[in-house]
């Protein structure tokens, strides 16, 4: 972690409180289940930060914990006696109550913290004569965009988190609680920042749809899975350039399950326990085992097969099964099935736009080959409705200058979409009606199925 020193440069809003031009700022932050990106976008400048949290040189330095510590009712981000994981699945769920809402605005102001604190001392000099006009936005599972009651709450613990990361004293409930009751008061209003909520994958391809990759008389129709750690959130969707090169993002269809990497683990780890229990060794062994089901973090690296997890035991797989097969059916099931093919299913999109759809397989479980199968299965023509996708490497934007992590940039390209793209330009219509055989409504002029109502 970089040193306490960044956290505390970053408690202020400008370099210096004399300054006047205005200067435009976004803050991209990604809220991961796992780890936490952010991006500092500078419009006027063209110019792009990905802040590091750690020294390095690889895509380690960019990803934060999405963890958080507690000693007597104050946060760190660094250590103490508690630790707090599972921040977001907990609060969107709603299980931790009004504690896991704290622990989110906790997180999330340390980091606000430390990207605040990395720009103003690393380019001191850029922003010393400049009052910075703040935008925040933050990153939702397309589903969960959609509904309103959740992006509301998403919205108001970022501005919470926000007056927090400006206060003077500790990180601690009585801090936290005072920016939760400004934010409901205030209901979204602030003079200090802009907070806005966007899909994020919307955000995750926005670096390639401004690229000169990009062919905006193309049928630009899109395939995407982010593989997380809890959940993988895969979407269908159209890209429309408008005049002033804005992007339009329109959906057919969305589904967000928990089938990342951590879930596997879990599934892995429910089907060992069972074998192991049977087999009846040693219990210390189905203890640690249990205690591995419970990480989240993005630390937590598994093999790529279920066989591999311990040395010495032998698995007679025509007698036992596949815990690998029968989790990745789920897997495939989802993206394949429930976001690709019933779009042509439910007569959402004709099967002709839908061969060789350029298929983008992103987040941190995008590196394991258990997933990278779906690539392979996306190649081959369903069998029934003639479907296809081919995977496609996201490029790394010319104005994010990251060396060392191009191949890993997907894991950064959520916070770059969130840096740069207005959540006007995502757009949100009513679900799109069936096209007829015949065939009348082209897919330019009715191509949207949010799926979410």
């Amino acid at each position: 972690m970089l040193a306490v020193s960044v956290e505390d440069a970053g408690k202020r809003l400008q370099v210096s409180d004399h300054a006047v031009p205005q200067r435009e700022l976004t803050l991209g932050l990604d809220f991961g289940t796992s780890c936490s990106k952010i991006i500092i976008g500078d419009a006027a400048a063209g110019k792009s930060f990905a802040i590091p949290f750690h020294e390095g040189v690889d895509i380690e330095r960019y990803l934060l914990a999405s963890r958080v510590y507690e000693t007597d009712g104050t946060y760190s981000l660094v250590d103490g006696p508690i630790v707090h994981r599972d921040l977001k699945l907990s609060f969107i769920d709603g299980s931790k109550g009004d504690n896991g809402e704290r622990r989110v605005v906790a997180f999330l102001a340390l980091a606000i913290r430390r990207a605040r604190g990395w720009l103003f001392q690393a380019h001191r000099d850029v922003y010393l004569g400049s009052s910075i006009v703040w935008r925040l936005t933050i990153g939702l599972p397309t589903r969960q965009n959609l509904d309103r009651r959740l992006s509301d709450r998403f919205r108001y613990v970022a501005l919470a988190s926000w007056y927090v990361a400006g206060d003077d004293g500790p990180v601690n409930r009585s801090t936290i609680d005072r920016a939760l009751v400004r934010a409901v008061e205030e209901r979204g209003d602030s003079m200090d920042v802009d907070v806005q909520v966007m899909p994020e994958i919307a955000a995750q391809i926005y670096g390639f749809v401004v690229s000169d990759s990009f062919d905006r008389l193309g049928r630009n129709i899109y395939l995407m899975a982010d593989i997380g750690s809890g959940t993988v959130d895969a979407s269908l969707f159209h890209v429309k350039e408008e005049k002033g090169r804005r992007h339009a993002f329109s959906f057919y269809t969305s589904t967000v399950e928990h089938n990342g990497v951590s879930n596997l683990h879990r599934h892995r780890g429910r089907w060992w326990m069972k074998v192991l229990q049977e087999a009846e060794v040693e219990p210390t062994l189905i203890r640690e085992l249990d205690d591995s089901m419970e990480v989240t973090d993005h630390d937590l690296r598994i093999p790529e097969d279920f066989r591999d997890y311990f040395d010495g035991i032998a698995v007679n797989g025509s007698s036992v099964g596949s815990p690998d097969d029968d989790f990745f059916r789920g897997v495939e099931r989802q993206v394949v099935a429930d976001t690709f093919i019933r779009a042509v299913r439910d007569n959402q999109a004709p099967q002709q736009q839908l061969v060789d759809v350029p298929f983008y397989l992103c987040g941190g479980g995008s590196r394991m080959r258990y997933y990278a199968q779906l690539k392979q299965r996306l190649e081959r023509p369903s069998r029934n409705f003639g479907v296809s996708a081919t995977g496609t490497p996201l490029p790394v934007p010319e104005d994010l200058d990251v060396p060392g992590v191009a191949g890993d940039y997907d894991r950064l390209s959520v916070a770059y979409g969130l840096a740069w793209l207005d959540p006007a330009w995502v757009v949100e219509t009513e679900p799109m009606s069936p096209i007829d055989a015949a065939g009348s409504p082209g897919w330019r002029d009715n191509y949207i199925d949010k799926d979410q109502l």
